[in-house]
């Protein structure tokens, strides 16, 4: 590793901690391979930290604008998220700036199928190593390749987390709540299965047997409408109870 430049080593350790691992450059001694470990090992869950936090940030600062251009401000019971259309917008421009960096010596700086493998490649961290940036670059360029990968990592960790949470959403669609009177809560320090409770309710209130049975079958149902309902109210203000976040945290 002696023979590289110093703003190759700053991008080899930056791949390092943001798990991309090019493998164009890498330790060949027994030290240096131990202290790649420990240093790995401290580095990897800062840089995931470090990265987390820009992408709120940068959630904030895109509610923020909007709150500035005359949004109306809602009550806040959510997190400030960058909408799905937002996020591929800003993918899609950091894809665009890509084709001016690599490949570096592609004189028309066209999108190529070449520069959005390796984009792809190094945004997800999977970093196969057929495309690596070149090495012996110039500071300008390890800088500008820097800010490239890290702002497309960041909007790929915020890509894949909105992705994630609308599959789940479809993957509860048909999905019944089953054996609800049978859960076990703690009320007054002491374990209790929902229907003990309800029936010790039931009884304060002089409700007829009848009711309680009726109530007590049909609160797998409850359940379920009540879910339904929460889920919907939830994905219908998300942009409003976002911006609202964004100013309380601000």
């Amino acid at each position: 590793m002696e023979q590289h430049t110093f703003p190759d080593m700053i991008l080899f350790c930056f791949t390092t901690l943001a798990t991309i691992g090019y493998g164009n450059i890498s330790p060949t001694t027994k030290p240096a391979r131990l202290f790649c470990i420990a240093y790995a090992t401290l580095g990897i869950p800062l840089c995931v930290l470090m990265l987390g936090n820009l992408g709120k940030h940068l959630a904030k600062a895109y509610w923020m604008v909007k709150v500035c251009l005359g949004r109306v401000v809602h009550r806040p019971c959510g997190e400030a998220n960058l909408p799905l259309k937002i996020i591929l917008l800003l993918y899609f421009i950091v894809f665009m700036f890509g084709c001016l960096l690599y490949p570096p010596e592609q004189a028309s700086k066209d999108f190529t199928l070449q520069n959005l493998y390796f984009s792809v490649i190094s945004f997800s961290t999977v970093g196969f190593g057929d495309e690596s940036p070149p090495l012996g670059s110039s500071w300008w360029h390890f800088l500008t390749m820097y800010v490239y990968l890290s702002c497309g990592m960041i909007l790929s960790t915020m890509l894949f987390s909105d992705l994630y949470s609308k599959l789940r959403r479809v993957d509860k669609i048909g999905t019944r709540v089953r054996g609800a009177q049978d859960v076990v809560v703690w009320f007054g320090n002491k374990p209790m299965k929902v229907s003990q409770l309800l029936q010790m309710v039931a009884k304060e209130f002089e409700v007829k047997p009848g009711q309680m049975h009726s109530l007590l079958h049909g609160l797998d149902d409850l359940l379920q409408e009540a879910a339904i309902e929460i889920e919907r109210k939830s994905s219908t203000d998300t942009d409003s109870n976002a911006s609202a976040t964004t100013i309380e945290g601000a």
